[in-house]
């Protein structure tokens, strides 16, 4: 593995903790900070697979535009045949990607 993407992996790793920590925190659970550490994790190791591969790494936090990247190189990631999360890329990536992260306005108490 490069050192380049070993460094993307620690830090996809490290976001999947903080995601995981967040959403099974007992007391007071962040859900919009899990789901945000959830997002860059994502994003981390797909430009971890850019970077093993040598492919160019888009300056983007969109991840259905990193995943059309990263299909070039992992054509079953696309249509869910890899047995992992990264399979219906509408569904499962377009749901988890910045603009879908947007803050909402706060309930009314």
């Amino acid at each position: 593995m490069k050192a380049t993407t070993r460094e993307w992996i620690e830090k996809a790793e490290a976001d999947f903790m903080s995601a995981c920590r967040e959403y099974r925190a007992r007391n007071r659970p962040n859900f919009d900070a899990s789901c945000f550490f959830a997002q860059q994790s994502i994003e981390k190791y797909l430009k971890g697979r850019l970077a093993e591969a040598s492919r160019p790494i888009p300056k983007t936090h969109d991840l259905s535009v990193l995943l059309d990247s990263v299909v070039v190189i992992e054509p079953l990631w696309e249509d869910g045949h890899c047995g992992c999360a990264m399979g219906a890329k509408h569904d499962a990536i377009g749901n988890a990607t910045p603009r879908s992260l947007k803050p909402r306005p706060s309930p009314s108490r």
